[in-house]
C-alpha cells in the first residue's frame, strides 16, 4: 500500500510539472514558437520568443511557477495524511509475529500451569479422581484405564521436580477450545511397588517433555483438558 501511495504521489507531481511548465514555451501575445531563428513573423506581426531552456522571468510565468509549487506541496500533504491513516487502519502490530511466538496473557498462562501441575501430581499419586473435574469425560476414562493397568502390574509412575519451561504455540480451535504446547522438565520414572526397583526412566536425571494439550472452556468458565498428544 505504501508503494502505491508513493507512486501516486510521483505521478501527481509529474503531471503537475507537465501541465504547468515552468519554462517559456511560446512568445507573449500568442505568437507561435519557432524552432528556427529568434524572430518569427506571423500574420504581419513580428514577435520575439525566448529560447527553449531559458527561464521566463515575466510576472505571468512567476505566478504560474508559484501556483505549480502550491499544487505539488498540497498534493504531498494530502497523500501523506492518507498514508498515515491507512497505515494505522491496516497494519496489525502482531502481523509479522509467527502465531507460535505470540505470548499468552498472564492469567491464562497461570491457569494452564496450575492445571498441568495438578494433573501430573495426581497421575503420579494414582489419585486421578481428585482432579476428575479438570478432565473431559473421555480423557478421564482413558487415563483412569492406564492407571488401573499399572496397578495390576504393581507399578507406579513417579513424577517430581516439575518445572514448566514454556507454554507456546497457542492455537484457537473454535469459540471454546484451544491448544498449547507445554515444554517442561521433570524427573520421570516407573517403579515396581513391591521391591521399589526402577523398571524405566531415571531417578536422578531430569528429562524434557513437549506435549500438545487441548483445552475447552465450559459455559461456567471452568477450564478442562480434552486431549494430550
Amino acid at each position: 500500500m505504501k508503494k502505491i501511495i508513493l507512486l501516486s504521489y510521483l505521478a501527481l507531481s509529474l503531471n503537475c510539472l507537465l501541465a504547468f511548465p515552468t519554462h517559456s514555451m511560446a512568445t507573449a501575445g500568442g505568437g507561435h514558437v519557432s524552432h528556427g531563428s529568434s524572430n518569427h513573423s506571423s500574420a504581419g506581426h513580428t514577435s520575439s520568443r525566448n529560447s527553449y531552456g531559458r527561464i521566463n522571468n515575466s510576472p505571468h510565468a512567476r505566478t504560474s511557477l508559484s501556483f505549480n509549487k502550491l499544487i505539488i506541496f498540497s498534493g504531498s500533504i494530502c497523500l501523506f495524511i492518507i498514508a498515515k491513516r491507512n497505515n494505522k487502519e491496516t497494519i496489525d502490530p502482531q502481523e509479522s509475529i509467527p502465531y507460535w511466538a505470540i505470548p499468552l496473557e498472564e492469567p491464562l498462562k497461570t491457569e494452564i500451569s496450575s492445571l498441568y501441575l495438578i494433573i501430573q501430581k495426581n497421575w503420579s499419586n494414582q489419585t486421578l479422581s481428585n482432579c476428575q473435574h479438570y478432565y473431559s469425560e473421555e480423557l478421564y476414562l482413558q487415563h483412569l484405564q492406564l492407571i488401573q493397568n499399572m496397578q495390576k502390574r504393581q507399578q507406579k509412575n513417579i513424577i517430581k521436580k516439575i518445572t514448566i519451561e514454556s507454554i507456546y504455540n497457542y492455537t484457537t480451535l473454535d469459540d471454546t477450545q484451544f491448544k498449547v504446547t507445554i515444554c517442561a522438565t521433570m524427573i520421570d520414572y516407573i517403579i515396581t511397588i513391591n521391591n521399589k526397583q526402577i523398571s524405566s526412566g531415571d531417578k536422578k536425571r531430569r528429562g524434557v517433555i513437549n506435549e500438545d494439550w487441548y483445552f475447552k472452556r465450559k459455559p461456567n468458565g471452568h477450564l478442562i483438558i480434552t486431549e494430550i498428544r
